[in-house]
């Protein structure tokens, strides 16, 4: 009988898979494992395969913790537009829970084209659902204000300060429950 640990490898390596029936059914099994298929699935997020990053990235969707809102982020700077968008619809999915995590990441790479651009696309949408209070509205205009977000390469202090802003109020709103 395969032990638990077993499995979790081998459906792992699946995920890079040139078959997407099959990756995305590997990719199912691992939610269905739990929290126990978690730090192979953060590995994976690290892997040289753009197939496995992409399955590891929407199989994180799935998983509610703080430390996969973490890991999303940083996915964010990814070199496959693919696995940037997973990681943008991934951390949309966990609402106002992702904003912590991409602030942080945010003002300490401000200057990232691709978490800028990533961080702008997420913005948009939590802003057009409603779920962005002042702080955070502030800091998606001033990225707004750059025609092309991820073109603007020169460093955007004001967001960066705003950003700051915006975290420094989401953990006093945090602090206040």
């Amino acid at each position: 009988m395969v032990n638990t640990q077993e499995k979790i490898s081998d459906l792992i390596k699946e995920l890079r898979d040139e078959n997407p029936l099959n990756r995305r059914n590997a990719r199912i099994s691992l939610v269905q494992i739990g929290d126990e298929s978690l730090p192979a699935l953060l590995k994976a997020l690290d892997s040289p395969s753009e197939y496995t990053r992409l399955e590891a990235v929407r199989a994180m969707r799935s998983f509610w913790q703080p430390l996969t809102s973490e890991a999303l982020v940083r996915k964010l700077m990814d070199e496959k537009v693919s696995v940037r968008h997973a990681a943008m619809e991934a951390l949309i999915s966990k609402g106002r829970n992702s904003l912590h995590p991409i602030l942080v990441e945010f003002t300490t790479h401000f200057y990232s084209a691709r978490l800028k651009e990533g961080v702008y696309h997420i913005l948009h949408v939590l802003k057009d659902r409603h779920l962005l209070r002042a702080p955070e509205i502030r800091l998606f205009n001033a990225l707004k204000k750059q025609v092309i977000p991820a073109f603007n390469f020169n460093p955007n202090i004001e967001a960066a300060w705003l950003a700051e802003k915006a975290l420094e109020a989401l953990e006093h709103e945090s602090d206040r429950k």
